[in-house]
């Protein structure tokens, strides 16, 4: 399921979903929430923060989405944080910046839930969508965390 900031979830999610996502988020394009599974009493949600050019910052409205999304487990099981860059700059560059945003992220969730988690970075090597426009380098700018819990 797509959870919108504010409400409507879909069928169904494919990455045409959030890029329509980020594209109709005007308060706030850096970050997204997505349910991913839901069974009987697991459910795994992707909260998707976007980050601008060389920048590992994550915004105000971003940490208030993660909390957001902290809050709505009651017992969290697993938090796993992935950073990704566009394909501007060297490869190195890139999971240099990729791993810097995972763990900015992952720093702010440790401040915020006790649970376990683990970061990676990916540089470019896993884009969301095509490098082939800044609107589409900067879908690529970000980090996805993926948590599941009860």
């Amino acid at each position: 399921y797509v959870i919108p900031f504010k409400g409507n979830p879909a069928d169904t999610v494919t990455t045409a979903d959030i890029t329509k996502l980020a594209d109709s988020t005007k308060t706030d394009p850096k970050s997204s929430i997505v349910e991913t599974s839901q069974e009987a009493e697991k459910l795994e949600k992707e909260l998707i923060v976007y980050f601008d050019l060389n920048s590992a910052v994550v915004s105000a409205s971003s940490k208030k989405e993660i909390l957001d999304l902290l809050k709505s487990y009651a017992k969290i099981s697993t938090i796993t944080i992935e950073g990704h860059t566009d394909s501007t700059g060297t490869d190195a560059l890139n999971m240099r910046l990729s791993k810097s945003r995972a763990a900015v992220v992952a720093k702010y969730i440790a401040t915020q839930n006790k649970a376990k988690s683990s970061s990676k970075g990916f540089g470019e090597s896993t884009p969301m969508v095509p490098n082939d426009s800044p609107a589409n380098q900067a879908k690529n700018r970000r980090v996805v965390v993926k948590v599941s819990g009860k």
